[in-house]
């Protein structure tokens, strides 16, 4: 990373009660450091703001950031110039001489926690760091996922999701945080103030309502005032605020360029690169699985007719399973039929749902088809559910025409299982497992049975 020329960071309390700091990204030249006077902004024309010193090496953008001390943290885009690909990284920014010191530059892979990170502050009475981002959770239902954040190394610990998308996160001065959650009035965002507690819960309703829209973009910067009666939010070259006292929203004016990362505090020191977490070895897993050929032996072993495409969560576990199938020998443009398969077309679709502890409550089967007047849709045809014991052991299921139950002995492993018919709940059959060489490797199991 570059140097940058040094900005001066004027200690005098007048100064610091109004400057803003800030970063403007640039996938094009790099990213550079400004800093600009809060109390000058208004809403006749737009605040010069200017850049200072060479660009930050390999920084494009930044995806939120706080101060820890007098250490600025961030999560950046990083381009390799090199390959042109686009990384997240955890780095230090001084914003005195401009050093760029990457704490963790490989664990915020896709798919992983803190890559798309949107907020990001610290909790001034423990010193603990959070980090939010938005994402699906097990049921496909959008979520916002908090993390605490260990700074000496990157690494990110879920500790609560909540329903819902909200964009930012910044502290409350006293233990809690304020995040922006967007409502939408004539499909434009606007942006609304709640208040987290100290003990992480959000209050339903937000403690200031807006009605004014707002852009949208990725250039996003989020922070306590230093009056304590303000939050700045900027988006884009946009700035705003939201009056904690009166309870009101509006623009303070604007910038001649787009920030992100804005801070009231001016970082001095430098910080240090993090031990990365040894991360566990990647897991293979099932993308697809194809059929070839057809039960009738009219196609031949060579074409392919079936496939299955499976879809993971963010834990690597089956959420959903697409069935897709295709035509042979449709006809053709002579009115005979065709010896080349059609196109495929969705058959099935599986949909897992979990709780909380991840465990497949319910799974559903969609199946593709016309129905009533003529609708092309994917209508639920089956579901099956799951029950589970106080350690998360499967102890009943319904599973199509039938219900089984499920016994474990004191070391967890399954020693009988029943089967009943589930419209009349008649018994079937059941096994026991015993004479275990490992858990639930049973050397015995006796079947029986109507």
């Amino acid at each position: 990373m570059a140097l940058l020329a040094a900005i001066v960071c004027n200690t005098a309390s007048a100064w610091a009660e109004q400057v803003v700091y800030a970063v403007v990204p640039s996938s094009t030249y790099g990213a550079k450091i400004t800093s600009f006077d809060y109390e000058l902004l208004n809403n006749d024309s737009p605040l010069t703001v200017t850049t200072t010193g060479d660009a930050l090496e390999g920084i494009t953008s930044v995806l939120c950031g706080t101060n820890v001390g007098e250490k600025y943290y961030a999560f950046i885009n990083y381009e390799d110039e090199n390959t042109g690909d686009t990384t997240t990284q955890l780095v230090t920014i001084n914003f005195t001489t401009g050093k760029v010191t990457v704490v963790n530059g490989s664990s915020y892979k896709y798919g992983k926690a803190g890559y798309t990170p949107c907020g990001m502050a610290r909790d001034e009475k423990s010193g603990t760091v959070y980090v939010i981002e938005q994402g699906l959770d097990d049921s496909d239902d959008y979520a916002t996922f908090l993390y605490t954040l260990d700074v000496s190394n990157g690494a990110l610990t879920l500790v609560n999701t909540y329903g819902g998308t909200y964009e930012a996160i910044t502290t409350d001065g006293d233990g809690g945080f304020y995040l922006i959650k967007n409502k939408t009035v004539n499909f434009w965002p606007c942006p609304e103030l709640y208040h987290m507690s100290s003990t992480l819960g959000i209050d339903a309703e937000p403690c200031v309502s807006n009605d004014v829209q707002c852009s949208t973009t990725m250039e996003k910067g989020f922070c306590l005032a230093e009056d304590g009666k303000h939050i700045i939010y900027t988006l884009g070259a946009n700035v705003y605020e939201f009056d904690l006292e009166a309870k009101t929203f509006s623009k303070k004016g604007s910038l001649s360029k787009s920030i992100a990362g804005i801070t009231t505090q001016c970082s001095t020191e430098d910080g240090t690169p993090g031990t990365i977490p040894v991360e566990d070895k990647p897991m293979r897993i099932l993308l697809s699985k194809t059929t070839y050929g057809d039960n009738m032996g009219y196609v031949g072993d060579d074409v392919d007719m079936k496939r299955e495409v499976y879809f993971y969560g963010y834990d690597n576990q089956v959420n959903a399973i697409g069935n897709y199938a295709r035509n042979y020998g449709s006809p053709d443009e002579a009115g005979g039929n065709s010896t080349k398969p059609g196109n495929y077309i969705p058959a099935y679709y599986t949909k897992s749902i979990r709780d909380e502890f991840g465990n497949i409550v319910k799974k559903q089967l969609f199946q593709y088809g016309l129905y009533d007047f003529g609708d092309t849709s994917m209508e639920l045809r089956r579901e099956n559910t799951y029950e589970y014991d106080e350690k998360n052991r499967l102890v009943k299921d319904h599973v199509n025409n039938y219900k089984h139950t499920y016994v474990y002995d004191e070391d967890n492993n399954l020693v009988k299982d029943t089967t009943f018919i589930a419209s009349t709940g008649k018994y079937t059959s059941d096994r026991i497992y015993s004479e275990f060489i490992a858990p639930n490797k049973p050397t015995i199991v006796v079947s029986s049975g109507l």
